[in-house]
């Protein structure tokens, strides 16, 4: 069931094109080359469609060499069954993907807590970021709120929260090990959404991020605090920082 539950959460974190979203803590992009040995019953089983969807995204990883005459042998042309669905949450990552359908045009959002059980406590310093309660935004195929991403050592230097699209208060955001609960999950219907509690810095920060008639994304925190405190409202753009329109000023 854990593999089972990772193959469709690594499919799960492809753009609408088959572009890998850049995520914060998450190493999904490995093994995503594989997902063209399971779009066929014998393997992918009930997931086949998903798997086969995915890995026929136009920018989806390749299989790599080694795997092509497996692949061909066990290629299903026939493959049926209904498709997936866009939305999904994953409450073992306490990440959820919220779309209204797989369209080129599709607004998506990828939403994510953090579990606070990994049993080995060190892994959180080597692997994890801070980054609960943060997102990924794209739309028309463009990413339009992005994360620092994760490429296995080489970032290790953007692991803080000053790099996700996190709530800093005092100039200070989650650490690497801080959770973050998801809740109140709802993936169907004009209005989907999700909660991520999560708490640093002495407060309590609710963010509700909601995605309306798949169109319209809506992010609103909630902070519970026992003092007065700076917050700075974070959103990274691949835009320039001279770019119009990348920065919020504060009205006259």
């Amino acid at each position: 069931p854990r593999l089972r539950e990772w193959l469709a959460f690594a499919a799960y974190q492809l753009m609408n094109n088959g572009e890998l979203i850049h995520w914060g803590t998450c190493e999904s992009g490995c093994g995503l080359g594989f997902l063209g040995l399971l779009a066929n019953a014998r393997y992918g089983r009930d997931l086949a469609p998903l798997f086969r969807l995915a890995f026929n995204l136009p920018a989806s990883p390749s299989l790599h060499p080694y795997h092509l005459h497996l692949a061909l042998a066990h290629h299903d042309s026939e493959v049926t069954g209904p498709a997936p669905p866009a939305s999904r949450a994953f409450p073992a990552s306490q990440s959820v993907v919220l779309r209204e359908n797989w369209g080129h045009e599709t607004v998506a959002v990828w939403f994510a807590g953090k579990d606070g059980t990994w049993p080995l406590d060190h892994r959180y310093g080597t692997y994890s970021h801070g980054d609960s309660g943060h997102f990924v935004l794209t739309a028309w195929d463009e990413v339009l709120a992005t994360d620092s991403g994760y490429d296995h050592w080489k970032s290790h230097d953007y692991y803080g929260a000053e790099f996700h699209n996190v709530l800093l208060i005092d100039g200070k955001g989650p650490e690497q090990s801080t959770p973050g609960e998801l809740s109140q999950i709802n993936t169907e219907g004009p209005v989907r959404h999700a909660t991520v509690t999560t708490e640093y810095q002495g407060c309590t920060v609710r963010r509700t991020l909601a995605l309306v008639r798949g169109r319209y994304v809506l992010v609103a925190d909630r902070i519970l605090a026992d003092a007065a405190h700076d917050y700075a409202w974070q959103i990274r753009s691949t835009c320039p920082p001279d770019s119009p329109g990348t920065a919020l000023r504060e009205r006259d």
